[in-house]
């Protein structure tokens, strides 16, 4: 189990934090709004959500519309030797098209919208501090992986995909995943807002595929044969390509509470995670 370290939990806090509260005020709130907000395809007045998704310029990255309210969720993790951030899908499309889009560029040179007259400063800010936020090559195949995986373990209870690919957390457990050379030990993390239900019950399903590692290599290695080894030979494969013989999660530690009222985080999954071993902890920081 990962000792809480409190010193590298608030460095990494605070780092998060102040990614997240750039990425919101000038991102979203000032660059994106006051650009997509003069776009011809736009209308006139104060546009909304759907009006700014209907623009080129919000599905101008990989077709994935994106607006100035996209629910940003920033996630910062770390391990013995180093640490890395990552985000909502949405939010990194963003930040890509503000960061490469020529119409924000455009803006910002001109000076042709008032909020953003000697704003050249903050923008090249927010250009430094986007090349800080990774994001996965392939997080979908990586969670439709690792979907297939858990679901060996637990046939009667076979999932579609482990977290949602789209969100931060499927976004850091497929950057390690798909890296050639993961970290050893355990990678504790700091989200803004606490997991979401589904990323819950994700984490606590971990300690399904440790358990039949470990049965396959060590524990009881001949119930594994018959008919069925191909697919425990292929378990046994992925399991090591994807580095979890090396990496654990550590401790899960959040910000404000998730508010999505639909999707609100699973208390009792993150508990239970604690548990089955999956995880080490799981606390709010302040």
């Amino acid at each position: 189990m990962s000792q809480f370290d409190p010193r590298r939990a608030a460095q990494v806090r605070s780092t998060t934090e102040s990614l997240c509260e750039l990425f919101r005020e000038n991102a979203n709130r000032l660059f994106f709004r006051e650009t997509v907000k003069r776009q011809p395809d736009i209308g006139a007045g104060r546009p909304g959500e759907e009006a700014q998704r209907r623009t080129r310029l919000a599905s101008s990255d990989s077709g994935r519309a994106v607006t100035s309210e996209v629910d940003l969720v920033l996630l910062g993790y770390w391990w013995d030797g180093g640490v890395a951030y990552t985000c909502s899908a949405a939010e990194r499309s963003l930040l890509r098209i503000v960061s490469h889009s020529a119409w924000v560029r455009g803006a910002v040179q001109k000076e042709n919208a008032w909020r953003l007259k000697g704003r050249q400063q903050e923008f090249m800010d927010l250009l430094r501090a986007a090349q800080r936020i990774r994001q996965a090559v392939d997080a979908t195949s990586q969670m439709e992986r690792l979907a297939r995986m858990i679901s060996l373990c637990t046939p009667n209870l076979p999932i579609d995909r482990a977290f949602p690919p789209e969100h931060a957390e499927g976004q850091m457990v497929a950057l390690l995943m798909e890296t050639e050379q993961p970290p050893e030990g355990p990678v504790d993390l700091y989200l803004t807002r606490s997991p979401c239900r589904h990323c819950a019950n994700g984490f606590a399903r971990l300690s399904k595929l440790h358990d039949m590692y470990h049965d396959i290599t060590t524990q009881n290695p001949q119930a594994y044969k018959g008919a069925r080894r191909p697919e425990y030979d292929q378990f046994r494969n992925d399991y090591e390509d994807a580095g979890f013989d090396r990496w654990k999660i550590g401790w899960i530690l959040y910000g404000a509470p998730y508010e999505n009222r639909e999707n609100q985080t699973d208390w009792a999954a993150l508990d239970r995670a604690v548990r089955n071993g999956s995880v080490s902890g799981h606390r709010r920081l302040y």
